[in-house]
């Protein structure tokens, strides 16, 4: 055990320098560093994130804008694309006449073509 050696009273400067010099880790102390403290290290995380949310927010809306652009031009290719189809496909008043009355005679001959032919075949 070593006793303590201590003094009461401040120390001179020929005391100091001796008990630096003699001491082991005297010299350890004498280079400064100035280390970043975690304050700074935390400052700078937040603004490069801060930074990061910006460039992806950006980027969000860019591929927003670019999607609308090619919904809108989408959507004008489709118009164009009806305007060259014809307007309807439904059957006037006349087409559907007309088909009916080619059906319903269509009918009524083919019926009479059958039963003149196989009529003498069934009797």
């Amino acid at each position: 055990m070593v006793p303590p050696e201590s003094q009461i009273g401040p120390i001179t400067d020929e005391a100091r320098a001796t008990n630096l010099t003699n001491s082991p880790i005297g010299t350890r102390y004498d280079d400064v560093i100035d280390r970043e403290s975690a304050y700074e290290l935390l400052a700078q995380r937040a603004t490069s994130n801060a930074r990061l949310l910006e460039e992806q927010e950006r980027a969000k809306t860019q591929a927003k804008q670019r999607d609308k652009e090619r919904e809108k031009e989408r959507q004008a290719r489709e118009r164009q694309a009806k305007r060259k189809q014809p307007r309807s496909r439904r059957q006037s008043v006349g087409e559907a006449f007309l088909k009916s009355a080619v059906r319903s005679v269509g009918r009524s001959l083919g019926s009479k073509l059958v039963r003149g032919l196989l009529g003498p075949l069934l009797k």
